[in-house]
C-alpha cells in the first residue's frame, strides 16, 4: 500500500509548541510498502505516517520500494489542507481512555478487532493502570473518497467508544511510538465489510441530521460575531461533499444567511471541489423542507469546529431555542 511518512521527526512530539511540530508541514514523502513495513515505521523506524498523497519527483527508499518526494503540504494543524489527498488504506484508532475504559487484553478478546485488526501499539502516554494505545485498520482496497475516510474513521469510533473522537480528517497524521508494547497479526478489512461500515455510519449520521434539524429549527437572530464565527469556520474546510454542501446551503438559509454568504462558502475554500456563484444561486432558490441551521452546527461538530465553544449558556441559548 502507499503510505506517506515524514522523515524529519522520530516518535511523537512532548508539547505542542516543540520545534519538530513546525517539521510536520513539509518534506513529507510516499512510498510503497508491505502491511507490515508500514507497522514497523510506525513501531521500529519511528516516523509519523499519513495517507498517499498527491506528488511530484522520485527516488528510492527502502531497497525496491517505490517513493515519491513532494513539494511542502500543509499537513500539520487542526484543519489540513486536503487537497494533496490521494487515498487511504490505513486507518488506526486511538484509544485514549478519557471516557471509559478499554485495555489491551479487552483488545484482544474483542470480536470485531479478532476479525479485522491488522494490529496495535501502546502510546507514549500506556501505563499499566492505565493502557492507552492505538488499533492499526488496513483495508484491501485504498479509499480514494475524501468523506469515505472520514465516514470510515467515524465508524471506528462508534465500535470503539473510548477512543479519541478527534481522528476523523483523511489526512490525519498518525504518530509512532518505538518504545512501545506491539503485536502484528496481519488481518485486513475486506471491501464487504467497509461497505457495511460505511452504510451503517450514513444511517447514523442522518439521524443525526434529523435529530439536529428538530432541536434548532427556531433560531433567534444571529449576531455578527456569532455570524462571522460560523461562516469562517465553514470557509477553513477544503473538502465538503455535494450532500453535505446543500445541506449548508440550505441551513444558512433558514439561519437568516444571505445568498452572499452561501456564495462565499461555496466559492473561497481551498478544497479540491469547485464550485461557482451561479452553482449556490441554484441550490439557494431551492426549497429543503425542515432543513435547519442544526444542518450546518453538526457539520461543524462533525469537523472538530464548535462555534459555541469559549461561550457561556447564556450566550448559547441567545442563539438557539431547542423544540422538546
Amino acid at each position: 500500500m502507499i503510505i506517506s511518512y515524514n522523515p524529519q521527526v522520530i516518535n511523537k512530539p512532548p508539547t505542542k509548541d516543540h520545534p519538530d511540530n513546525r517539521k510536520l508541514g513539509y518534506g513529507w514523502v510516499n512510498v510503497n510498502v508491505s502491511y507490515e513495513a508500514a507497522f514497523d515505521l510506525l513501531t521500529t523506524v519511528g516516523y509519523p505516517v499519513s495517507c498517499q498523497l498527491s506528488s511530484e519527483g522520485t527516488r528510492k527508499l527502502f531497497g525496491d520500494d517505490e517513493a515519491y518526494v513532494f513539494r511542502s503540504h500543509k499537513l500539520f494543524g487542526t484543519h489540513r489542507d486536503e487537497s494533496a489527498f490521494v487515498s487511504r488504506q490505513l486507518f488506526m484508532v486511538d484509544i485514549d481512555n478519557d471516557e471509559g475504559y478499554m485495555s489491551v487484553d479487552d483488545l484482544l478478546k474483542d470480536d470485531f478487532f479478532k476479525s479485522f485488526g491488522a494490529g496495535y501499539y501502546t502510546s507514549h502516554s500506556h501505563t499499566e493502570s492505565k493502557n492507552r494505545f492505538r488499533i492499526l485498520f488496513i483495508t484491501d482496497s485504498p479509499i480514494t473518497n475524501y468523506s469515505d475516510c472520514r465516514l470510515l474513521h467515524r465508524a471506528f469510533m462508534e465500535i470503539y467508544p473510548t477512543s479519541d473522537k478527534g481522528m476523523k480528517d483523511a489526512t490525519r497524521i498518525y504518530f509512532s511510538n518505538t518504545n512501545s508494547s506491539r503485536e502484528w497479526f496481519g488481518r485486513t478489512l475486506n471491501d464487504g465489510a467497509v461497505k457495511e461500515l460505511l452504510q451503517w455510519i450514513t444511517t447514523i449520521e442522518e439521524d443525526e441530521y434529523i435529530e439536529a434539524n428538530a432541536e434548532y429549527r427556531e433560531f433567534k437572530p444571529l449576531d455578527d460575531e456569532m455570524k462571522e464565527r460560523i461562516l469562517s469556520m465553514l470557509c477553513s474546510i477544503g473538502t465538503i461533499v455535494h450532500r453535505d454542501w446543500v445541506r449548508i446551503g440550505a441551513g444558512l438559509k433558514a439561519g437568516g444567511y444571505g445568498l452572499n454568504d452561501f456564495d462565499r462558502v461555496t466559492t473561497t475554500r481551498p478544497g479540491i471541489h469547485k464550485r461557482t456563484s451561479d452553482d449556490a444561486r441554484r441550490v439557494w432558490n431551492k426549497s429543503y423542507g425542515k432543513v435547519s441551521m442544526g444542518s450546518v452546527i453538526k457539520f461543524l461538530k462533525d469537523h472538530d469546529l464548535n462555534p459555541f465553544r469559549g461561550k457561556t449558556n447564556n450566550d448559547i441559548l441567545k442563539v438557539k431555542k431547542i423544540i422538546y
